[in-house]
């Protein structure tokens, strides 16, 4: 299985309806969110989407066309959160038996959750949570320092226990999407856990462990969905474990 910007990244060039409909279904769609400052493209992320579509046949990876600015940040935030809709909701629509996959890292972890989970952060523009419309379609979702990262959660991966630099997300609009998630932070990151290194921030993807983990959850979650006619049925059921098995007051 060969790696895959696919004309599905060409044809971003396109109107999407157009660039849809000129283009086959493919069975799994690997969406990429690239962090701040990243050039276009899948940018650090392509470590773990670039391996997981070589493990599923067929799948396709497009990277999210939005600025990707450090500065200004909101207004970039709110282009990738409507990019990241129209391109969920139009893929849906044209392929709705297209298994979908969300990657997000730093700014592209925020815009992501922004898009699935909805948002009402301080300093931001508001966002409709897209969950309940395209979650269905959703067989994974992977993050790396997302900076509204929530502690204590069992999709949570890594070593941080602290929050991110903006506001604790509120989790209830996100559907299921938590069941399919894993967001890696570790301690100290600058961002997804409010400490002050920039290093760490940049670790995740010469972590092989992590990239290890990320690509067998997404390729295990692929076939969980499809073995079962929903997403992630075994994903969830794991979710529950992990529940259980937090602290509780």
């Amino acid at each position: 299985m060969r790696t895959l910007l696919t004309p599905w990244a060409l044809a971003l060039a396109l109107p999407l309806p157009q660039a849809l409909a000129q283009q086959a279904c493919a069975p799994v769609n690997i969406i990429v969110a690239r962090g701040s400052t990243e050039q276009p493209g899948v940018g650090l992320m392509g470590s773990i989407s670039s391996a997981a579509a070589q493990q599923i046949p067929g799948a396709v990876v497009t990277p999210l066309d939005y600025p990707a600015q450090l500065n200004p940040y909101p207004p970039s935030v709110a282009a990738g959160v409507v990019s990241m809709t129209d391109l969920l909701t139009q893929q849906t629509a044209a392929c709705p038996q297209t298994r979908l996959v969300v990657m997000g890292y730093s700014q592209g972890a925020h815009v992501a959750l922004d898009t699935l989970c909805g948002s009402s952060l301080n300093g931001f523009t508001p966002s409709a949570a897209q969950a309940s419309a395209v979650g269905a379609s959703i067989a994974a979702v992977i993050l790396a320092g997302d900076p509204t990262f929530v502690p204590g959660l069992p999709s949570n991966r890594g070593t941080s226990q602290d929050a991110g630099i903006f506001q604790t997300r509120d989790m209830t609009q996100c559907g299921d999407v938590p069941a399919k998630t894993l967001s890696f932070c570790d301690t100290n990151d600058r961002f997804c856990a409010g400490g002050d290194s920039i290093p760490v921030h940049l670790s995740y993807f010469g972590n092989a462990a992590y990239v290890a983990e990320a690509v067998e959850f997404v390729v295990a979650s692929v076939g969980a969905g499809a073995a079962n006619g929903t997403t992630g049925a075994a994903v969830r059921r794991r979710w529950a474990r992990e529940a259980a098995r937090l602290p509780r007051d």
